[in-house]
C-alpha cells in the first residue's frame, strides 16, 4: 500500500452550511448525521473529532480510503467536489460533534 503525504489545505473561508447541503446530497446514506445512524466511524464521534486534523479529514474525502467503502471525492481523483467544497464538507463536519 502506497504511503501518501497528506496534500490537502482547509480554506479558512469554507461555509459549513453548504458543507451540509453537499453532506446531505452525496455522504449521508453512510455516514448518518449522528454516530447511531453511522454505517462507518462516526464524524461526530468525540474521538474521530480529536483525532482526525482538518487536513486528513479533506484528504481523505478528496482521496479516498484504499480497501475502504469511502471512495475519492476530488477532482484530482476522478471526483466532482473541488478543495473549496471539500473544505465546506469540513467544516461542516466539525459541526457534528
Amino acid at each position: 500500500q502506497e504511503i501518501r503525504e497528506i496534500s490537502f489545505v482547509y480554506s479558512p473561508s469554507a461555509d459549513a452550511e453548504h458543507g451540509e447541503v453537499l453532506f446531505r446530497e452525496e455522504c449521508i446514506d453512510c455516514h448518518g448525521l449522528t454516530v447511531e445512524e453511522s454505517e462507518t466511524p462516526g464524524l461526530g464521534d468525540p474521538g474521530f473529532q480529536a483525532t482526525y486534523s482538518d487536513a486528513l479529514i479533506g484528504h481523505t474525502i478528496k482521496f479516498g480510503r484504499e480497501d475502504t467503502m469511502m471512495i475519492p471525492y476530488g477532482e484530482e481523483a476522478d471526483g466532482d467536489f473541488t478543495d473549496e467544497q471539500i473544505s465546506d464538507l469540513v467544516a461542516f463536519i466539525r459541526t457534528l460533534k
